[in-house]
């Protein structure tokens, strides 16, 4: 279960002040509200309305704090994250390859950031972005879509621009550059992570195994450790 921060915190520095451990009057900022969070004690709980049988049964109280526009943009530059291999999935269906630029993950995390529903805004974010290409090209002859920071920032207007020049060799040009940039950062993903990595696939990350697993994961709609466990069975 989970409380909001903003009535719980002034409960929090309410008892806090009154016992004088220091804080200052006034929350401010998310930060002082987390560090009034990190002294919730049981009887916090009870006495802001919890049942004290309910409250005996939490083995562990903890605190999560704010993922940041960073966090976000952590959480979608790993490649077996969820909501970009999802998303590779819908458009796949429709047999259509789609690979995103890196400046474009950033422009998600930010939109996602605004929303403040946290790494569920990750979703939102993409849906917004993608959901109406998604609903378009499936009727056209395009078959690879390079999402880059452009796309993000004005889906609408690049989807008239995609449909309206689908043989302009510069599409052609842009996919192969988010797909080699992409399959750079896998690169760094599987060598910052190798031992990791390693030992759950249960295969050596050799220099021609991880471009290997690169080009598979750039190519497919699977996530590191999908690509990884495909490459395991040959």
């Amino acid at each position: 279960m989970s409380i909001g921060f903003n009535e719980f915190t002034e409960f929090i520095k309410k008892r806090i002040v009154d016992q004088g451990i220091g804080f200052g009057v006034t929350v401010t900022s998310q930060s002082e509200r987390v560090d009034y969070l990190k002294h919730v004690k049981p009887e916090d709980l009870i006495k802001f309305g919890f049942e004290t049988e309910f409250v005996g049964r939490l083995p562990v109280i903890s605190v999560f704090e704010e993922l940041t526009e960073d966090d976000l943009y952590a959480i979608l530059r790993n490649p077996n994250n969820p909501v970009m291999v999802s998303k590779k999935l819908d458009f796949k269906a429709y047999d259509i390859w789609v690979n995103f630029e890196d400046r474009a993950l950033r422009a998600l995390a930010h939109l996602a950031y605004e929303e403040q529903t946290e790494a569920r805004g990750l979703v939102s974010a993409m849906e917004k972005v993608l959901l109406k290409l998604e609903k378009k090209l499936p009727s056209t002859e395009i078959k690879k879509l390079p999402v880059t920071e452009e796309v993000v920032k004005d889906p609408e207007g690049m989807l008239q621009e995609i449909i309206s020049t689908p043989d302009d060799p510069r599409w052609t040009q842009l996919y192969e550059k988010v797909v080699h940039d992409e399959k750079e950062s896998v690169k760094e993903y599987l060598r910052n992570n190798q031992a990791v990595l390693a030992a759950i696939s249960k295969i050596g990350l050799t220099p021609s195994r991880i471009d290997l697993i690169a080009d598979v994961y750039a190519m497919s709609a699977w996530s590191i450790n999908g690509a990884m466990s495909k490459i395991g069975t040959y």
